[in-house]
């Protein structure tokens, strides 16, 4: 499409308002991407915060009947430390739509190779012209400067939903290292299975129980909280911090559930026998601190150790999830947190 016909496409401006899957939506934010409010730049090493001006787990929802979609949006960076990841993942926009039955289906990438001006359409071939709802997610590790949707019709932003959220805090996995695309991450999936906006808070190489994050953490009011910090904590960082961290939410929070997750399988430990030994040495921790809590009556906490995350052939890297493996994370976490939340 040339200039022309570009700039013959209504444009439709996103802003902070329309932005899903972010939380402390009424606090300053430096910008209306970020996942983190401003309140925690000065309080947070400069990396976390960093990571935190990155747009994993947030997306926009809206109708159109148009039978083309377009995105141009502007980065103000993003990451390129990660070589077995997709570009589209860590800088592109994932779009999907419900299907007639009302389930959501992938619907096209745009993976913004040019860098000073992305600008690209969805769809290989037009679409049907009904009117449908559509979802487009935001890069994994990209920091959005600005972001504008092209359509050849109307085009409606959908008001939040009503359900409270659920608050998903971990590491490069929750991040959504390792998939190829922002819709695949299996948080993101968590989030469409289950039909309520995800807070992502996942921080590549981060999750160290961040006192400020806990705080902070304290100040949303999801309907669940998950902590999912095991790959970035030995057994011993785990004793020392996540007692304190959960402690500190439940003050703020005493009624909302908090679910555990246990360590994933390197799908290399056959052969490298140190890695099975650290999974079940910071899994065993983990069950300690969650018996000592219940023992003190620590209400609504939940614990789920699964035997293998990610499968043989689940791992881009060992370390993280490749599409597959996000999947069948997503399937296994989507029943436990259905019978915690309803």
């Amino acid at each position: 499409m040339n200039q022309t016909e570009l700039d013959n496409l209504q444009w439709h401006a996103v802003d902070g308002n329309l932005i899903r899957g972010q939380g402390w939506k009424d606090e300053y934010r430096l910008s209306p991407f970020h996942r983190l409010p401003e309140t925690l730049k000065a309080e947070i090493p400069p990396k976390l915060w960093e990571l935190g001006c990155q747009c994993a787990g947030q997306y926009i929802e809206f109708s159109s009947n148009s039978s083309n979609i377009y995105a141009r949006w502007e980065l103000n960076s993003f990451e390129k430390r990660f070589p077995y990841m997709a570009r589209l993942g860590i800088s592109g926009l994932d779009l999907y739509g419900r299907d007639g039955s009302g389930s959501w289906k992938w619907v096209g990438t745009v993976n913004g190779w040019d860098e000073e001006h992305p600008c690209d359409q969805f769809n290989d071939e037009p679409l049907d012209g009904s009117t449908r709802e559509f979802r487009i997610y935001l890069p994994f590790m990209g920091e959005i400067k600005k972001l504008e949707v092209g359509t050849e019709d109307e085009l409606i932003f959908s008001d939040a939903s009503q359900r409270k959220p659920i608050a998903y805090y971990g590491t490069s996995i929750v991040h959504g290292a390792g998939v190829s695309r922002s819709g695949l991450s299996h948080a993101s999936q968590l989030g469409r299975s289950l039909e309520r906006e995800l807070i992502n808070l996942g921080f590549s190489g981060h999750a160290l129980c961040e006192i400020p994050i806990a705080t902070a953490m304290g100040r949303l009011d999801p309907s669940l909280y998950i902590v999912d910090v095991l790959p970035n904590n030995g057994a011993k960082q785990l004793k020392d911090r996540l007692p304190r961290f959960l402690r500190l939410i439940r003050e703020a929070r005493p009624k909302t559930p908090i679910l555990l997750l246990g360590d994933r399988v390197f799908p290399d430990s056959s052969f490298l026998p140190e890695r099975g030994i650290v999974y079940h040495r910071k899994n065993s921790q983990l069950e300690l601190i969650y018996q000592e809590l219940k023992d003190e009556r620590f209400p609504k906490l939940h614990l789920y150790l699964h035997p293998d995350w990610f499968g043989p052939e689940g791992s881009s890297d060992g370390s993280h999830p490749n599409d597959l493996g996000a999947t069948r994370m997503a399937e296994a976490l989507v029943p436990i947190v259905r019978s915690i939340i309803g």
